[in-house]
């Protein structure tokens, strides 16, 4: 997604690298039994995530799950008055990757309404980990997307389409290994430097 926005011809000449995605190919593959509790997850609290837009979600969510929290995750300095204020919602502060995960694990909603990103890896990891997502519909989200079963709806208050996704109905075909994602490194290498 991010090579076409360099434009057209970008994508014969660079090689741009995926993340891995160990965490989400090993929960799929496991299946895992682990109790969901009444949580919606943000991760993220730059200015680009648009928390009021995740906020906005939140409270379409909680209108038929009265009891649900909405966690978010990232720099509390970041986090708009408004919701720092809400009963419902925890602010986590920056937590490790594995506290993150952690937390995506137990959530039973995903929500990213972010306005951009160069890459799919943190929607990777919520529509992967989290029971339901709903992630904004941008390049690197349809990318993340392709071949996987997934509905366009639109929210109260957000003037942009978003992407519902279950996680049970993913197939994680488009992840990689990071095994694979360096052996597709060391490849594309090899093959560059065969020409000089």
């Amino acid at each position: 997604s991010s090579l076409t926005m360099l434009g057209v011809g970008a994508s014969q000449k660079l090689f741009l690298s995926v993340n891995g995605s160990d965490d989400e190919i090993t929960h799929l593959q496991s299946k895992p039994i682990i109790v969901k509790e009444d949580i919606a997850t943000v991760v993220g609290t730059t200015a680009y995530k648009a928390l009021d837009d995740s906020d906005r979600v939140f409270e379409m969510l909680r209108s038929t799950s009265p009891g649900l929290k909405l966690a978010v995750i990232g720099n509390p300095e970041w986090v708009p008055r408004a919701l720092q204020g809400k009963k419902d919602v925890v602010i986590c502060g920056l937590l490790t990757r594995a506290n993150v995960i952690h937390y995506l694990r137990k959530s039973r909603y995903y929500i990213s309404t972010t306005c951009i990103e160069n890459s799919y890896n943190a929607a990777a990891e919520g529509i992967f980990l989290a029971d339901e997502s709903y992630i904004s519909d941008i390049g690197p989200h349809r990318e993340l997307l392709i071949n996987e079963h997934f509905e366009e709806i639109s929210v109260p208050g957000i003037g942009r389409t978003l992407l519902k996704v279950k996680r049970n109905s993913l197939s994680g075909a488009n992840l990689k290994t990071w095994n694979a994602v360096v052996s597709e490194m060391i490849a594309k290498y090899r093959e560059a430097l065969k020409g000089l």
